[in-house]
């Protein structure tokens, strides 16, 4: 984990400081002109944690709350999506992005 956390932190600052144009695709576009992405997240703290006023918080929000600021996008809404529904759930596009580790063990 501390070694991915790193990787992630250093992503971010790479691209966040770059002098980079990116072409935006519509999603981007969307999402930018909503305010919000909405993201599918399990609930398993430290990784996220939904708060009982809807704020999610964890390292995978936290990651995904600064790359889409870095990309214009103010804020996110999450979905608790079980891990099997995550990517049906993205194809269907009742989300925009999933941040929980999908990944088998």
């Amino acid at each position: 984990m501390k070694k991915t956390l790193i990787f992630l932190v250093s992503f971010i600052v790479l691209f966040g400081t770059a002098k980079t144009s990116f072409a935006e695709s519509d999603t981007l576009k969307r999402l930018k002109k909503q305010g919000y992405a909405t993201v599918a997240v399990a609930n398993e703290p430290p990784y996220s944690d939904i708060k009982t006023d809807g704020y999610v918080t964890g390292a995978a929000p936290d990651v995904a709350r600064a790359v889409l600021n870095i990309l214009g996008v103010e804020d996110l809404k999450a979905e608790v999506i079980m891990y099997g529904a995550m990517i049906p759930a993205l194809q269907a596009r009742r989300v925009d992005m999933a941040t929980s580790g999908l990944y088998i063990k």
